[in-house]
């Protein structure tokens, strides 16, 4: 059943986006590496019901490094209801939040194929594709959005870093992960403490996909992937906690996630949850879209406009990301703009002004 579902998608895609070349070799090897993960699982549980994390979740045991990668953050947060599916093998989460054996959706767009398409990857559609030019072209085009985004990783980059060194972090929980393209938490953290130990967690099927270049690393740390939604904090801390102390200082990373979630579904509960489960002396590293012009601000708006959109962004300004911070203490500069927080070089032409920022449990 599998093989008959990734040829389809294969022809599809050639002919959607790119009549001249039948296939990017990508797409394709990303395709049925998504098609044998879900035998996998298949034959472990039954397609009629839900997948659990722990049928999914990688190993803990220490790879050989290997290229290192950045995350396209997936959309955990508001989804529309309706969508179609297409022509390979992914989770339906329209079940309360969990995921059933289903059919990748690549008639509609997706944040994290979306986000690994500004990023410079491989892993999108043509529907993908359509979507970021639609969006961004009232938002300063498409080259600014690639800024934007580069922004946004290279402050988390600094934030692992600055943690794994000045702070003396040893573990990192990284919520909502994405499609992995160039520069993984655990290389920067490694780079500065070889036995620094990350879980990250995903419930998007190309991460899954993926999973293996997310456990390479530093034989002295240990990295895992756990397939689970974020909300489903009780089953994320169970599975890393297979990999994390949980009783002593962890790093609590939602970088390119928060936007995801409209203020009607209480991210702030969600957020909160995690940190009542962590000790004092624990971090919180949050970042979101921000509200720097009257075009950014209205992506959400735009994005709920458009139907083959699965996912909706939600632009905060620095007071808004702030109170996401209650109960910690803010690393100085405080809650200020990706390219504002401890710089390593000289400003940049173009400010990208989404707010972020630190805060440590007492």
């Amino acid at each position: 059943m599998v093989g008959s579902l990734v040829l389809p998608l294969l022809i599809n895609e050639a002919t959607e986006s790119e009549p001249a070349a039948w296939i990017r070799p990508t797409v394709a090897i990303t395709t049925l590496i998504v098609a044998l993960q879900a035998v996998r699982v298949e034959r472990q549980h039954p397609p009629q019901g839900s997948i659990r994390s722990d049928q999914a979740t990688a190993p803990d045991e220490p790879h050989e490094s290997g290229a290192q990668t950045s995350s396209t953050r997936s959309e955990q947060g508001h989804r529309p209801e309706g969508h179609q599916t297409g022509s390979a093998l992914v989770r339906d989460e329209r079940k309360g939040g969990r995921q059933d054996i289903s059919l990748i959706d690549h008639d509609s767009a997706q944040a994290a194929r979306v986000y690994d398409f500004l990023l410079g990857g491989s892993d999108h559609f043509e529907v993908d594709r359509q979507l970021a030019r639609k969006i961004y072209s009232s938002a300063g085009g498409l080259d600014k959005a690639r800024v934007r985004v580069r922004a946004n990783r290279n402050f988390l980059g600094r934030a692992v870093r600055y943690l794994a060194g000045e702070a003396g972090v040893r573990q990192f929980l990284d919520l909502g992960t994405g499609i992995p393209n160039s520069d993984k938490i655990h290389g920067a953290a490694q780079a500065v403490a070889p036995d620094a130990r990350v879980v990250y967690v995903d419930n998007d099927a190309v991460v899954l996909a993926h999973a293996h270049t997310l456990r390479s690393g530093s034989r002295r740390g240990a990295t895992k992937f756990v397939f689970a939604d974020l909300r489903d904090h009780d089953q994320v801390l169970e599975q890393a906690s297979d990999t994390l102390d949980l009783s002593r200082p962890v790093a609590l990373v939602m970088v390119g996630v928060l936007h995801h979630f409209r203020d009607d579904e209480h991210p702030e509960d969600i957020i909160g949850r995690y940190l009542d489960a962590l000790p004092s002396g624990s971090y919180l590293v949050l970042e979101n879209i921000g509200k720097e012009s009257d075009d950014v601000a209205k992506l959400g708006e735009i994005i709920d406009t458009c139907p083959a959109a699965r996912f909706t962004l939600v632009p905060r300004t620095r007071t808004e990301l702030t109170r996401f911070f209650a109960g910690t203490e803010l690393v100085d500069p405080g809650v200020v703009y990706v390219d504002r927080w401890r710089p390593n070089g000289p400003p940049p032409v173009y400010e990208t002004r989404h707010p972020c920022g630190i805060g440590r449990k007492p």
